[in-house]
């Protein structure tokens, strides 16, 4: 209950749509990817996380689709990411993913009826 996903998802939930928001909810991602990494989490050392961390494997789309959501957010603001017009809710939903692939569950599959 208190793993760096379970922090960063009463962080996300408290979060709008708002440019702001949003770059609160990324960061609060990046800091629970990295502190489960052990060091700072990118596309490049994405392989070598799931390596240690195998159950992270089954939603490595989605955390490409998040690198691609914080390049966009971060430093290429014209680009456009992949996680809907709902930034935030796509972020509180893979946060949840991700928080069951840090206790040890399968995550169940991302549908657009899924509540988070």
């Amino acid at each position: 209950m208190g793993g760096p996903f379970a922090e960063a998802y009463r962080t996300i939930k408290k979060q709008t749509n708002t440019p702001q928001g949003i770059q609160e909810a990324v960061s609060s991602m990046h800091a629970a990817l990295n502190t489960s990494a052990g060091h700072s989490l990118f596309t490049d050392n994405l392989d070598a996380f799931l390596a240690k961390r195998p159950a992270f494997k089954a939603i490595k789309s989605e955390i490409q689709q998040f690198f691609g959501l914080s390049n966009q957010v971060f430093f290429e603001a014209n680009t456009k990411h992949d996680v809907g017009a709902e930034p935030v809710a796509w972020l509180k939903q893979f946060c949840r993913r991700c928080r069951d692939c840090e206790r040890g569950l399968i995550p169940d599959a991302l549908s657009p009826k899924s509540k988070a």
